[in-house]
């Protein structure tokens, strides 16, 4: 931003450098640097993913580190739950996401763009987590948990390594 006579403006010159993301499914984000008289902003791009968020790192770094993944399951009812419905699309996998009967209409066609098989639940939340955990055990799937995972976490990292590569 630049002030003059008290107002202010956005004055941008913008800089797009694509970066690879480290994995398996071949995904890329974008590092967009905004340059002004003020300095730079750089911006990590997460929401350009196919699945819209960070989430997807997460999702596919839990996979790559799997050694066989015939389908996948989990429960969400948002970002998480698409990142996981892109990546079974991408390895040509079936995915099952255990959802709320009150999805948005929005999230729903997203998830079953992806082939996502929507399973409702009710809102208890360690009930629909034992009911995911025992589905995918059940079809031989892996189980995509929710957070609290070091190797979704670890995903998550990714764009700090790729944040440190590009500077």
């Amino acid at each position: 931003f630049a002030a003059t006579s008290g107002r202010f403006f956005f004055t941008p010159i913008l800089r797009r450098a694509l970066l690879m993301a480290k994995s398996s499914l071949n995904q890329s984000t974008s590092l967009l640097i905004l340059q002004h008289s003020a300095g730079h902003v750089l911006l990590k791009m997460e929401s350009m993913r196919p699945a819209g968020s960070i989430k997807a790192r997460g999702v596919e770094n839990l996979i790559d580190s799997a050694v066989s993944v015939r389908g996948l399951t989990t429960y969400s009812t948002g970002n998480h739950a698409v990142a996981v419905a892109v990546a079974a699309a991408r390895l040509g996998i079936p995915c099952q996401v255990f959802c709320p009967p009150t999805l948005t209409a929005y999230k729903r066609r997203i998830l079953e763009a992806y082939g996502a098989q929507l399973r409702p639940h009710y809102p208890d939340s360690q009930e629909v987590l034992r009911q995911a955990q025992t589905a995918a055990q059940a079809l031989g799937w892996l189980f995509v948990p929710l957070a609290d995972n070091e190797l979704l976490l670890a995903g998550y990292a990714g764009v700090i390594d790729e944040l440190v590569q590009a500077v």
